[in-house]
């Protein structure tokens, strides 16, 4: 190889090298991706295929709509005969027939009604699936964000386990401290490291769980940004009741589920009703009469007699035995099944809107005794012990004891925290409105 190729070949090949790894050290500082929870809601409205199953099934039902609303369509009846295979003398009919079934009884509104239901609960089931959606989804995000906090807080711990083992170490040279201080510490570290290690399994688990729910890859690693939800609005709890009432889609598919059913018992009991068949006819008959058909033979030369016939023709089927009773029995059942369901389904969104309010409200004064008292008391408690310890006035397992308890309540903390937050998003979902819509509302 020339001297000018191979230099450039190096010079090249430094380059790209040079490239991949600027390329490797930005990939390594900027580190995982952040999501925030509206990011995660969208890509699961985006990804999920649920979601797209319950399109499918809208699109289904207008489908179906579109095909109630249609007429019956026309029947063509053709005839043609002759006995000119027969060595006759050329003898032949032409008939066209044009019948319409004719729908009575309004069976084509009610059809096209009850199809038009149908369509519109799919699209209130499709609404009610999202919010299932949207719960599972601040759910497993409120998981991830709670095993974050806990991880920090468990590596938090770990360093300052090891920052007092090099305390303990350097006063065990001093001779201030028995050699006992530092097998203590140490094992009350490899406790640690093992609580953060179990950590790291279930943060691992709850992306597993937010990732499923989004529709996305578990290939890319990510972390997610924390949340607070709106406080719940100071409203009486029957009018949190009738708000969920009127808002959940679930209860307002299944009263679209009734009406769709009251059409078709009235299409049902229009079936008791024939369907005539109207017809226009066209008819063309044509005798030849030959020489040989007349006595004597020979008297008359051939003859052609031509008739065109119009006819008009009703049929009506006679209703004498199927009366569509057994139709009409099994959709007044159905009719009621949904009714039952629906009944059902409001006496449950009472008790779940009531649960879900008081939980929240149980929930709010912990939060507030947690931030203001208890984790300030733990931390002036473990700064005591560990003063004490430094003038030798404690023992080390009262130190490690105390600090135990301190990084405790700091996960107690997070623990009600994020509960608190999972319980204004149960409200959200009992309600089926965001709190964000429900601020500044009045009883």
């Amino acid at each position: 190889m020339p001297e000018s190729n191979r230099t450039g070949f190096l010079s090249f090949a430094l380059v790209a090298w040079a490239g991949c790894v600027l390329a490797l050290g930005s990939a390594l500082a900027e580190g995982p991706v952040e999501i925030r929870l509206e990011e995660a809601l969208r890509q699961g409205f985006q990804n999920n295929a649920n979601v797209k199953a319950r399109e499918d099934e809208i699109s289904e039902a207008e489908g179906l709509r579109e095909a109630a609303s249609e007429l019956p369509n026309p029947i063509l009846e053709m005839e043609f005969e002759t006995d000119a295979l027969s060595q006759g003398a050329g003898d032949r009919l032409l008939s066209v027939i044009v019948a319409q079934p004719w729908e009575t009884a309004g069976k084509r509104k009610h059809r096209t009604r009850a199809a038009g239901h149908r369509v519109e609960q799919k699209r209130e089931e499709a609404e009610d699936y999202r919010r299932f959606l949207r719960q599972q989804v601040k759910s497993a995000y409120l998981a991830v964000v709670e095993w974050q906090e806990k991880v920090a807080l468990r590596q938090q711990r770990i360093e300052s386990l090891e920052r007092l083992s090099d305390t303990v170490k350097a006063r065990l040279e001093q001779g201030e401290v028995p050699a006992s201080d530092v097998d203590f510490v140490r094992a009350e570290a490899e406790v640690a490291q093992a609580e953060w290690a179990l950590a790291q399994v279930n943060l691992k688990n709850a992306k597993a769980q937010l990732q499923l729910w989004m529709g996305t890859k578990g290939d890319e690693d990510f972390r997610v940004l924390p949340v607070r939800f709106p406080a719940i609005p100071s409203l009486p709890e029957e009018r949190w009741i009738s708000l969920a009432l009127e808002t959940r889609a679930d209860l307002s598919a299944l009263r679209l589920e009734e009406q769709a059913w009251e059409e078709t018992l009235k299409l049902e009991k229009a079936g008791a009703y024939p369907n005539p068949l109207l017809g226009v006819g066209f008819h063309q008959i044509r005798a030849v009469f030959g020489r040989e058909n007349v006595r004597p033979v020979g008297l008359l030369q051939s003859i052609r007699d031509t008739d065109n016939l119009l006819e008009f023709s009703l049929k009506v089927p006679l209703p004498l035995f199927d009366r569509n009773r057994g139709n009409i029995a099994a959709t007044v059942a159905r009719q009621r099944n949904a009714m039952n369901r629906r009944t059902f389904l409001e006496q449950s969104v009472r008790r779940e809107v009531q649960a879900a309010i008081h939980q929240a409200q149980a929930l709010e004064p912990v939060g507030s005794a947690l931030e203001s008292r208890l984790v300030p008391q733990a931390r002036q408690n473990l700064e005591t012990v560990e003063n004490a310890y430094g003038m030798k006035l404690r023992a080390i397992n009262d130190f490690i004891s105390q600090q135990r308890d301190y990084f405790q309540a700091l996960e107690q903390k997070v623990e009600f925290q994020q509960a608190l937050q999972r319980a204004r998003a149960q409200v959200e979902y009992a309600v089926g409105r965001e709190l964000a819509d429900l601020a500044g509302m009045g009883p």
